[in-house]
């Protein structure tokens, strides 16, 4: 599975399906500033981490669903599909036949 194909599948998570909302609070607390198309907090990242997962595939999903949970909570949906992010990074490592994946990203939305 590529990444691509895991961001999507984590749209699909509960945050993506919710009402889109903007908090404010992402704006005032870091500025933004526009990338392509996006706007996109200023030098900020959010991370997201996974374990104990069977799959290098599902480690991802997991790991990007932790990104946005926290995200979407945070900021509102608006900001968290990490599809839309900048910067984003994922590692993983498989130790003891699991696998646990760590991402970090900076959070961005459309205008």
């Amino acid at each position: 599975m590529t990444l691509a194909l895991a961001a999507g599948i984590g749209f699909g998570s509960s945050v993506a399906t919710a009402a889109a909302d903007d908090t404010g609070v992402g704006q005032t607390l870091h500025g933004t500033k526009r990338i392509g198309g996006r706007v996109c907090l200023n030098n900020h990242f959010h991370y997201g981490q996974s374990s104990g997962h069977k799959t290098r595939d599902r480690a991802v999903v997991a790991a990007i669903k932790d990104w946005a949970g926290f995200t979407g909570f945070e900021y509102g949906t608006d900001w968290a599909r990490y599809g839309h992010a900048a910067a984003r990074k994922m590692s993983c490592t498989q130790s003891a036949g699991v696998w646990s994946c760590s991402t970090e990203a900076i959070p961005c939305k459309w205008r």
